[in-house]
């Protein structure tokens, strides 16, 4: 910005975030007259497409949906099927061609996410998939799932930039609205619902 500034060049920053993913269900259908009762979230999808969102180039992605928030009557499917898929992940050198998921920028970013680990650990925190830095020569850590930490956690407040989600369950469209915007930051959000009224409503706040 230093740079720009003397010459009033345009400066467009990408910054940090903690981008929430929001998978939506019928069960949440509310009152409003352009509600599809019937419309449900392709929960398939919706695993597939989280699981992308936090697992792909190792979670170092400023938009990866590292908060997954999910309707309590789809939470123990759609986290199982999470958790399944991370466990799937061949993680492993770049070069090599069965590898699914490469190794952290640096040793100093590995650790770095390995305190958070460490943390919701000694915090009581459930990881249903991974939860631990890999022990072998590189900077590898496993894909990781945490299942309905205290929202208050640093896994669901700062920014972990690695292949970590927390996932946290709703039941109040309301109550779900203010946790997804309770964040300093402003990066990306994602809803997966079966509704277009829903999509337009959850895109314009």
């Amino acid at each position: 910005m230093r740079a720009a500034a003397g010459n009033l060049k345009r400066v467009s920053l990408e910054l940090g975030g903690k981008s929430p993913n929001i998978v939506l269900a019928d069960a949440d259908a509310d009152a409003d007259a352009d509600a599809d009762a019937d419309a449900d979230a392709d929960i398939d999808a919706a695993i597939a497409g989280a699981s992308l969102g936090i697992f792909y180039n190792q979670g170092e992605v400023c938009s990866a949906g590292s908060r997954l928030y999910v309707h309590e009557s789809q939470f123990d499917r759609v986290v199982d099927g999470i958790a399944e898929q991370a466990r799937s992940i061949n993680v492993g050198y770049g070069m090599d061609p069965g590898t699914q998921m490469g190794p952290l920028v640096s040793a100093e970013q590995r650790d770095r996410v390995g305190r958070y680990l460490e943390n919701n650990r000694a915090g009581g925190g459930r990881a249903v998939a991974g939860g631990s830095v890999l022990e072998r020569p590189g900077y590898f850590v496993e894909p990781t799932v945490i299942a309905d930490p205290d929202p208050d956690h640093p896994v669901v407040r700062e920014e972990i930039f690695g292949p970590v989600v927390a996932a946290l369950p709703f039941s109040d469209l309301d109550d779900l609205a203010r946790q997804a915007n309770d964040t300093v930051y402003g990066l990306a959000a994602g809803v997966w619902t079966g509704t277009c009224p829903r999509r337009t409503r959850w895109r314009s706040g």
